[in-house]
């Protein structure tokens, strides 16, 4: 994991670094931490959301924080948005494919994909952590096992 963009306060460095060292030690989690290691890191703020991955034009993973939101999160609910987060890029939600649906279908197209990455999840979990409803079929009175393909 690299840092990048303006320098982070230390102790935001310190969170997201532990939680990517802490998913390594998971059982059935490992590839998550292997993919953090990997991914440019950015402090961001205001921007509306926990945290975002996109991919810039040479290709590079990116994933921005809003540290003014995940400061206030617990370890488990900053591990389990990192979790959400490389979903959408393990299915292609972060790709010209990806963009193409969000033009097409706009806000639409983004509560499509976070419901397939939230059934994917421990969602229950996510939600109680994280303090507020997330998109998933139950919630949209939707059939289960959704798909974006």
């Amino acid at each position: 994991m690299r840092i990048i963009g303006k320098v982070p306060c230390p102790e935001f460095r310190k969170r997201v670094s532990d939680v990517t060292y802490d998913i390594l030690k998971i059982e059935d989690k490992e590839a998550y931490g292997v993919f953090m290691q990997k991914v440019n890191v950015r402090e961001g703020s205001g921007f509306g959301s926990l945290a975002c991955i996109g991919m810039t034009r040479d290709g590079t993973v990116v994933m921005t924080y809003d540290w003014d939101i995940i400061k206030k999160l617990s370890n488990l609910g900053l591990q389990l948005t990192q979790e959400h987060e490389i979903l959408h890029f393990v299915l292609g939600h972060v790709s010209r494919r990806g963009d193409e649906l969000k033009e097409m279908y706009g806000e639409v197209a983004l509560i499509a994909a976070d419901i397939v990455v939230n059934q994917l999840m421990d969602w229950e979990t996510l939600q109680k952590e994280l303090g507020f409803r997330l998109a998933t079929y139950q919630y949209y009175d939707l059939p289960a096992n959704l798909t974006t393909a």
